[in-house]
């Protein structure tokens, strides 16, 4: 199969999605119900899509084309999945790592108690951690969103080798081969202005639906780039699972501001430093360097008020080498000269 024919195959509507466009029914498909008893609830009784139930809905659906797909002589562990259209499914979490890519109009996904959805137009794609609760929505004929559904025992070291470990994405697929609980939540990725990661996905796609001797090498290699593009793609936004992460990088901060570097906070927390830089200032609202400043400068106060060192040395205890530099930044944080405060401060005592 080549890609003119795989478009031939994705862009006209099937009887199902024709009968899902004229019905006001938004719940499971009935294939869907005939293997529930392989799924599962959580605690909170959202549905949890198996992998076993993935695969047993592959062999039963009605509707081929939009079912997941597999291929035994490769790997039953990595499935493709072409969504059907007029799509509401129901709040979920899944047992494998997914990759949704729009590859046309614009997928819509929503997580329980949030005000607000995410909108991913054509070109971008999410990859998101197992375990999440969420719920995709495809609206209209014009929306087509191509998946890939990991198991994690598919995952192995050949398919991450050469990718940087100092990546948050490459340290949540090693943890995850690994059996580690990771930070991980999502990564949405925007691919609007590379074609390349369009052919990929293709190439991928017809080469599973027309697998051949050679399929298994190919895929693998094919995801690898994927990994790889994914990696290096600088408009990704990633999103985190633990909410106390950032207490823990600024209690790090707090403590080793006098000769931290972002360089050394992200190799203490396995993360880039871009990536790290860009998740401080969106939780925090401040910079790494003003807020290792602030520690600095706080430091400063305290050892002026509750020490006799002198002002040099207390710059100098506090990581600034430069006491022009240290001297500016004071007043310029504090609206005072340190003597002052110093004087100020046994005044009122």
């Amino acid at each position: 199969m080549d890609r003119s024919e795989f478009r031939a195959l994705i862009f006209p509507l099937t009887d199902f999605e024709k009968n899902k466009k004229n019905s006001k029914d938004t719940g499971l498909p009935a294939e869907f119900e005939s293997v529930r008893s392989l799924w599962q609830r959580d605690e909170n009784g959202f549905l949890v899509l198996t992998n076993k139930g993935m695969n047993e809905f592959a062999a039963k659906s009605k509707d081929a084309l939009h079912a997941p797909i597999y291929d035994r002589s490769l790997n039953e562990s990595f499935r493709l999945i072409i969504h059907h259209r007029f799509n509401h499914r129901e709040f979920h979490s899944t047992e494998f790592i997914s990759v949704n890519y729009v590859y046309s109009g614009k997928l819509t996904v929503t997580f329980p108690n949030s005000k607000d959805s995410l909108i991913i137009d054509e070109g971008g794609l999410i990859l998101m951690n197992s375990s999440i609760v969420h719920r995709l929505q495809i609206e209209s004929e014009n929306d087509i969103v191509l998946g890939f559904q990991i198991e994690k025992n598919f995952l192995r070291e050949d398919l991450l080798n050469g990718l940087p470990r100092s990546s948050m994405i490459v340290d949540f697929l090693i943890q995850t081969m690994s059996g580690g609980i990771t930070n991980f939540r999502h990564l949405i990725s925007d691919f609007r202005k590379d074609e390349r990661m369009k052919n990929l996905i293709e190439d991928l796609f017809c080469e599973y639906l027309d697998p051949n001797i050679l399929s298994p090498v190919t895929v693998a290699s094919y995801l690898k780039l994927f990994f790889v593009k994914v990696v290096g793609n600088e408009n990704s936004d990633l999103c985190l699972n633990r909410k106390d992460l950032i207490f823990r990088i600024l209690a790090y901060i707090e403590e080793n501001s006098v000769d931290i570097s972002l360089e050394d906070l992200a190799l203490r927390f396995n993360y880039s430093e871009k990536y790290l830089s860009r998740y401080i200032k969106n939780q925090t609202g401040r910079t790494f360097s003003f807020l290792c400043l602030k520690s600095r400068m706080e430091k400063a106060r305290f050892y002026l008020i509750q020490s006799e060192l002198s002002v040099d040395d207390i710059a100098r205890k506090c990581g600034f080498t430069n006491l022009s530099f240290f001297y500016r930044k004071f007043k310029e944080y504090f609206g005072m000269m340190p003597h002052a405060m110093r004087k100020n401060a046994t005044f009122k005592s």
